[in-house]
């Protein structure tokens, strides 16, 4: 369980990753990782088959990711 302190600095992150981000304008994903992105959110976006969505480099899965902080 977490307490009041680890809640508040996990809602404080600015860094989302969007599983199944689309580089499709008309569709929900884009439409909320744009947005968040224009308020100042990193976003960063997971979807195999893409280099860049958004402007920000894709990554094909969440490991990938965070094996390039390893």
């Amino acid at each position: 369980m977490l307490n009041d302190t680890e809640i508040r600095e996990i809602l404080n992150f600015k860094i989302i990753a969007v599983v199944g981000c689309s580089p499709k304008e008309d569709r929900p994903s884009f439409r909320v990782s744009s947005y968040l992105k224009s308020v100042g959110y990193k976003i960063i976006p997971v979807r195999p088959g893409y280099e860049t969505i958004l402007g920000e480099k894709c990554y094909p899965n969440l490991f990938e990711f965070l094996s390039s902080f390893l």
